[in-house]
């Protein structure tokens, strides 16, 4: 099933900024997906951190699962090629719990920005929150088991009126 953010709003009412921008693909694994990869939803392909610094930011943006949270291209490669949509999935889920609303009430950046990191070591990663380089964490997850490619990911999450955009340090 392909979503487009677009049907969201009235012609009027699209900002500006997704105006046309709009890849119409969404993040959500799909029958469609299941058939491209020939049946096979966790096949990966290689994928290296300067792969991921080669994103620099443009106006495609992609839906995540939250209708507030939407991914730039860097963030839908790393999705797709690290069989990583849990992680934006994960990402996604946290901004409308307790924990965002609680850290937002503490630090008042946290509703303009935040800094997502995933470490992962043997197959185990920790997912965590901050609002800055250096400051405590507001959100940590311990997630079990991981086959995520990379000791770490990177991803920030820029706030505004209407979305959250989550997209990867290169793509700011």
């Amino acid at each position: 099933m392909v979503t487009d953010l677009r049907k969201d709003y009235s012609e009027g009412e699209l900002p500006a900024f997704l105006h046309a921008n709009l890849a119409s693909p969404c993040l959500d694994v799909t029958t469609e997906k299941r058939q491209l990869n020939g049946g096979n939803m966790n096949e990966k392909r290689t994928i290296t951190h300067s792969d991921l610094r080669q994103f620099t930011g443009d106006s495609v943006r992609y839906r995540s699962i939250h209708p507030q949270v939407i991914c730039t291209p860097g963030i839908h490669y790393l999705a797709e090629n690290a069989g990583a949509f849990w992680l934006v999935n994960t990402i996604a889920s946290y901004y409308s719990s307790p924990e965002m609303r609680k850290a937002i009430e503490q630090d008042i950046r946290v509703a303009d920005m935040q800094i997502w990191r995933l470490d992962v070591r043997d197959q185990t990663g920790v997912l965590t929150a901050r609002a800055d380089a250096g400051e405590p964490t507001f959100i940590r997850q311990v997630i079990d088991y991981t086959d995520f490619p990379l000791d770490r990911a990177d991803i920030w999450g820029v706030s505004n009126s209407v979305h959250t955009t989550l997209m990867l340090p290169s793509e700011y």
